[in-house]
Order: C-alpha cells, then sequence, then structure tokens
C-alpha cells in the first residue's frame, strides 16, 4: 500500500492528539513541568533507517509496545542513555547527574514513559475515534541503536518497506531531552484503519 498525503493528514491529527495526551499524563505523574511535541509523522524506508541506526555508536534504551485490534502496531520509544539518565533523576526527584548507571530504576522509568506514550495512543483511538484497541506491556532493552531497531523491525521488514517516524521533542523542567518514537503498522491493515478515523473525525 503507498501511504499517501491525506493519509499522513489523518496520521498527524492521530497522533498529534495521542502526543498531547502523553504531555499532559507525563506531566502530571512528574509534577512538574512537562512537555512532549509533535514535530512532525514521515514514512521513511526501513532499509535506509536500519542503515542509520547500525552506524549510530550509542549505548541507547528502547521501549517496546505492542497494539493489536482494528489499528494493529508497534511502537519503539528509543533514548540514549545519558538522557535516560536524566530522565530517571527527574521521576526520583534527584538532582540531574544523581544517576550515572543503568539499573532496574532506569529500567522503570523507560518502561513508564513507553506505557504512557502507548496508553495515550490506545485512548485517543478508542475515546476519540471509536476503534477498539489493546497493548502489551512495554519491553524494555538497553544496547546500541542498531541492535535495538533490528530487534523492532526484523519480522516487518519481510513484508513491507516503510516505517512511520514520529518525530517528537521532549522537555522536562527545562531540560530538552533527545529521542525517537516509531510506530510500525501493519500494511495491509492500514488502508480499512485511516478509513475508519477519517469517517469518525
Amino acid at each position: 500500500m503507498q501511504i499517501t498525503e491525506n493519509h499522513l493528514r489523518v496520521i498527524n491529527i492521530i497522533f498529534g492528539l495521542s502526543i498531547d495526551h502523553a504531555s499532559r499524563t507525563l506531566s502530571k505523574t512528574l509534577k512538574t513541568g512537562a512537555k512532549i511535541e509533535m514535530v512532525r509523522a514521515s514514512v521513511i524506508d526501513i532499509s535506509k533507517i536500519t542503515e542509520q541506526m547500525n552506524e549510530n555508536p550509542r549505548e541507547v534504551s528502547g521501549a517496546f509496545v505492542s497494539l493489536e485490534g482494528d489499528v494493529p502496531l508497534k511502537l519503539l520509544f528509543l533514548i540514549p542513555l545519558q538522557g535516560v539518565f536524566r530522565l530517571t533523576d527527574l521521576f526520583m526527584r534527584k538532582p540531574l547527574g544523581t544517576t550515572t548507571e543503568f539499573n532496574e530504576f532506569t529500567e522503570s522509568v523507560v518502561q513508564e514513559v513507553g506505557n504512557i506514550l502507548a496508553s495515550s495512543i490506545s485512548n485517543v483511538m478508542v475515546s476519540d475515534f471509536g476503534v477498539k484497541t489493546s497493548l502489551s506491556s512495554p519491553t524494555v532493552r538497553n544496547d546500541f541503536a542498531g541492535t535495538i531497531f533490528s530487534m523492532f523491525v526484523m519480522e516487518e521488514a519481510m513484508i513491507t518497506d516503510d516505517l512511520l517516524l514520529i518525530e517528537t521533542r521532549f522537555e522536562v523542567s527545562k531540560t530538552e531531552l533527545e529521542c525517537c518514537l516509531f510506530l510500525l503498522p501493519r500494511i495491509s491493515s492500514l488502508e480499512a484503519t485511516i478509513g475508519k478515523i477519517e469517517v469518525c473525525k
């Protein structure tokens, strides 16, 4: 299936609302100023982005979540390790620079952010568009960017060439955090899903 400009327009509406919902939830969770902004949604070639990820030498943490139902897709929240440390300090109400290694606390923080993002997408789908969906518990991995990304696209790369990249900007307590949110829909069901959402919106 070819994702058209009209599809991208609808996708921007859905995930713009979802990211806004996630931003409010994160702010309430942290009890401090927190903002997640959606920069843009774009379709990218899986092979090209995989190559770019494999060239990235940094260690990162990723939260994987699967959404099933009318909108089956896989979500990957990816954040460099230094960003994980900052986020953990903010969650734990500790001075920035306190967390210096990946442990059960940092893993829990990445898992929680992945859950906030996935739950926000699911809630918007259900409440705003009447689309049935359910989600798995986030699974966290800490490794090199290319390794984690390859795990994410392994199955789908054999049946589709495209990936939806949702570019986001995180700012917590005036600290900007570099991160990425990837969404991998099952292309065979995307046409019907977008059609249903267009009717509902």
